[in-house]
C-alpha cells in the first residue's frame, strides 16, 4: 500500500512537471501561444504540396465538376 502511494505521488509529480514545462512558452513569454497543428501552417508540408483533407477533397470535387462540364459539350 505504501509503495503504491509513493509511485502514485511520483507519477503525479512527473505529470505536473511535464505539463508545466510544455506550457512555459504559453504562460511566461509575451505573445506566446500553443503551436498550431494545422497542416497548412507547416512550411515543410506546404513545400511538398501536402494539404489538409478538406482542401484536397474540395479540389477533387472542382476538378470532377470541370471534367463533367467538358464531357457534356
Amino acid at each position: 500500500m505504501k509503495t503504491t502511494l509513493i509511485v502514485l505521488v511520483i507519477t503525479l509529480l512527473l505529470l505536473v512537471l511535464g505539463v508545466f514545462l510544455m506550457a512555459v512558452k504559453v504562460f511566461f513569454v509575451k505573445g506566446g501561444s500553443f503551436p498550431t497543428g494545422h497542416v497548412s501552417d507547416v512550411p515543410a508540408l506546404r513545400r511538398k504540396g501536402i494539404q489538409c483533407h478538406r482542401s484536397q477533397m474540395q479540389q477533387a470535387e472542382e476538378r470532377m465538376s470541370l471534367q463533367q462540364r467538358i464531357n457534356q459539350e
